[in-house]
């Protein structure tokens, strides 16, 4: 069967059977409402309650917020208090999405009613561009209906809904239209351009517009048209125009993708790069990605009930279980992807002459559905190659799972192949179509059966309370203070965030999302300017945060009581003491104007306002010296330029100066009858911060005394880097000494270790017992980081520890602590 001939033109589809599927189009939209927000809004999704209201979800709502109060939702002035909160630092290959919630919002004039209709509208645009491909193909009309209707209705669909731009998976069929392209085209893509150029910038074009769609689609549609290559040679046998031509590809997706995260790269390369954000080890490529196992079992939300109970049987019983069991493809296209691979083995070891090899068994639309599921599985599966281009080349992207939307997309056109040449022997010879039509109808009954879970309902009930009651309750706030006013929101949470007892990643957010001109403490990206003041604003006592708050202009405090072991009872009575004892003696002081939630577990204090400014800085600022802070003009406190002090490496929080660490592995514990309340992380004086309350010290110290381990200090790992780094937020003075706390250990002992700063090198041969060394420096340049460079880093696993251990540091020093020393004072 020659495809070079059957590839129809997707433009010619649209004219000639928009009639067909126009109906279901909407039909597909109405459904998806019926079944995402209940049967009574089946013409339109809801326009009040989100969807989303939990998890990633939540900072998926939290970034529409911003991007209708400003420009775009890059930045935004009412986090972060008195900084700017800037998202450039998570590259997002989204420009498409976030234009239609930024379009929709500003038709709708309610970013929630624009979050859910895009979770809406997504399902009529996958049936639209998956038919389309499926027409292309030469499906026949009535099972590419059927198989763009198994497609949009994908348990994927509705499972990543929390990571909302992962359900406009309309895309992938376009990327897939481009392979069948460059495999069977007789006129290969981006040649000739003589006579094609027109068709040739049109593909070039299409590519880079579908990167606006999704980062991870892009980046596993890049990896398939290195495949295609292959496969284009295999058929072809022009080995130079199909490379050409599969490169070309690469290339107008990866420039469609550099056009949507330009503005982090220009603002990386204003800013420097941000070494905390995007955190991301090759070990978690290998946790989030595809279990072969997980593509054929049923939906864990299935609404029959042994279905259901066979998926969580798996589950259960089963290691590593996470996001990447929203993988599961349905039945239909796991029919699909075994027939395929059954159907590459039969053809790898039958005898091509066989006389009953029919054209079914030479289809290669199926064979080359088979050699993408088999190049995805091997690739995206655990162990698979995607574990070489973790370690290797890049480990930022981890949900390697997602990768299941192409397999199942190759499953349904093999499955639906077959489908049609057995309904054209059975059926169509007879001229009885009634049995197809019936056919067709139990199909998608089955389909809706297998692959929706009927959960979303319940979670947008769920939602509905939670979300008018915080509602309500920040409205309330924002009615009793001035306009603009800001609030210092208590715990402290980095953003993106991670979960603090009881309260949710995203909990400190909830504020911003319900209030319209409050301005808010947190919301500062992890790293950068504000979140790093906030970070060691916290190591601060309690009344002394407080009093830097009141100088900065914070009018209130508020206070998630989720996150505390007491359920925030001592902070909130020692934040009330502070308030009463600053009030003014004609004040009422039982009547502080607090807004009390037991249900959320949230409480707002009112802030009296500083009596004299001037001397409220004054008071701030004795106490922001200990962090390397001072407020000068306004309310925003800057550096005070000063770097003096101890980088004690047996702590897990290092001083505020200390930007980043690389080369270093955790700290090491030693065992000890008696220890050192200096040392020992369960002693009240180990932290500053007073915020977790004697209580909870009092329950840290009873879980832990057990343990007797206090930390000694953090090893140099070459595996990590070779060098230690210590990067700093300022510069060194121009004449410091560093006194160096540390041991060596193999042949490091005796050795020269070498310390760089800037251009300066001088050196240290630390001993085997720990002991400090002292080195001056005179530095004629700004230098901000301090480089220790051990002899010759070893592995002792072999020789003091199991080999079967995963224990494989290449140990050099084993740093306690640098001891910086400011030599310019007074000069």
């Amino acid at each position: 069967m020659n495809y070079q001939q059957k590839l129809n033109s997707p433009l010619s589809v649209i004219k000639n059977e928009w009639k067909i599927f126009l109906p279901f189009l909407v039909l597909s939209f109405f459904l998806a409402n019926a079944l995402i927000f209940g049967v009574h809004r089946w013409y339109w999704p809801s326009t009040s309650i989100p969807l989303l209201y939990e998890g990633d979800g939540f900072a998926f709502l939290y970034n529409f917020k911003r991007l209708t109060e400003d420009v775009w939702y890059f930045t935004n002035h009412r986090v972060n208090y008195p900084w700017v909160s800037y998202f450039h630092d998570f590259p997002q290959s989204d420009v498409g999405n976030y234009l239609f919630i930024k379009l929709a919002s500003m038709a709708t004039g309610s970013f929630i009613e624009a979050t859910n209709l895009y979770l809406s509208v997504g399902f009529p645009l996958v049936f639209f561009t998956s038919y389309i491909l499926f027409r292309v193909l030469d499906i026949s009309k009535t099972n590419a209906l059927l198989a763009a209707f198994a497609y949009s209705f994908l348990s994927f669909h509705f499972l990543r809904a929390h990571h909302l731009f992962f359900t406009w998976y309309f895309v992938v069929p376009g990327y897939v239209y481009m392979y069948f392209q460059l495999i069977f085209k007789k006129d290969i893509p981006f040649t000739a351009w003589k006579n094609n150029w027109q068709r040739n910038i049109l593909n070039f074009v299409g590519l880079a517009s579908l990167a606006f769609f999704g980062g991870y689609f892009a980046l596993f549609a890049l990896f398939g048209f290195v495949f295609c290559i292959f496969l284009a040679i295999a058929n072809r046998g022009k080995f130079w125009l199909s490379v050409y031509a599969g490169v070309v590809s690469c290339v107008a997706v990866l420039f469609g993708t550099v056009l949507n995260i330009w503005p982090t790269i220009l603002y990386n390369f204003k800013n420097g790069p941000n070494l905390e954000a995007l955190v991301r080890v090759p070990l978690e490529s290998e946790l989030y990605s595809v279990k072969f196992s997980q593509l054929l079992l049923p939906v864990g939300y299935h609404s029959i009930l042994w279905v259901r109970q066979l998926a969580d049987f798996f589950n259960y019983n089963s290691s590593t279980i996470n996001e990447n069991a929203s993988a599961t493809i349905g039945l239909l296209a796991s029919l699909g992807l075994i027939f395929s691979l059954m159907l590459l083995v039969y053809r790898s070891v039958a005898n091509n002459k066989n006389a009953s090899a029919n054209s079914l068994l030479n289809d290669k639309l199926v064979l080359t559905s088979g050699l993408f599921i088999l190049f995805f599985v091997l690739f995206a599966s655990v162990g698979g190659l995607v574990s070489f281009y973790a370690l290797l080349i890049n480990s930022t992207a981890r949900g390697w799972n997602r990768v299941s939307i192409y397999i199942a997309l190759f499953g349904l056109i093999s499955f639906f192949t077959v489908l049609d040449y057995w309904y054209k022997r059975q059926f169509f010879q007879y001229k009885k179509p009634i049995f197809l039509a019936i056919s067709a109808v139990f199909l998608a009954t089955f389909i809706l059966l297998d692959q929706t879970p009927l959960n979303k309902v319940y979670e947008l009930n769920l939602n509905e309370d939670q979300y008018l009651e915080g509602k309500k309750y920040f409205s309330q706030i924002e009615k009793s203070l001035p306009e603009s006013s800001a609030i210092f929101q208590l715990p402290y949470q980095i953003y993106p965030g991670h979960p603090k007892g009881d309260m949710g990643a995203y909990s400190h957010l909830e504020g911003p999302l319900h209030t319209q001109t409050l301005r808010w403490s947190s919301g500062g990206l992890v790293w950068r300017e504000g979140e790093w003041f906030y970070r060691f604003l916290d190591e601060l006592p309690l009344m002394q945060q407080l009093e830097i708050a009141r100088a900065m202009g914070f009018v209130g405090l508020y206070i998630d009581k989720r996150a505390y072991c007491d359920s925030g009872q001592w902070i909130e009575s020692q934040a009330l003491e502070y308030v009463r004892k600053n009030l003014p003696s004609s004040h009422n002081k039982d009547e502080l104007g607090l807004i009390k939630n037991d249900n959320l577990g949230r409480v707002f204090i009112p802030l009296p306002k500083p009596i004299n400014v001037i001397e409220q800085k004054i008071v701030a600022n004795q106490y922001l010296s200990q962090i390397g802070y001072v407020i000068k003009d306004g309310f925003t406190p800057v550096s005070n330029g000063q770097i003096e002090g101890v980088i004690d490496f047996r702590r897990e929080t290092l001083p505020y100066y200390v930007r980043f660490v690389d080369g270093l592995s955790r700290r090491s514990f030693t065992s000890t009858t008696s220890p050192d309340t200096k040392l020992d992380p369960y002693q009240a004086n180990w932290k500053l911060n007073a915020n977790e309350g004697p209580d909870c010290k009092k329950l840290d110290q009873q879980q832990n005394t057990s343990k007797n381990e206090v930390p000694v200090g953090r090893w140099s790992d070459a595996r990590i880097n070779k060098s230690v780094i210590i990067y700093l937020d300022r510069p060194l003075a121009k004449k410091i000494s560093l006194s160096i706390t540390a041991s060596a250990v193999g042949p490091n002992v005796g050795a020269a270790t070498r310390i760089k700063l800037g251009d300066v090198i001088k050196t240290i041969p630390f001993e085997y017992d720990m002991k400090t060394f002292t080195l001056d420096f005179e530095l004629p340049t700004e230098v901000n980081k301090i480089e220790i460079m051990p002899f010759e880093p070893v592995d002792l696993s072999l020789e003091t520890r199991e080999a079967t251990t995963n224990d494989r540091r290449l140990l050099g020093i084993h740093l306690q602590s640098i001891k910086i020393t400011n030599k310019d004072k007074g000069q």
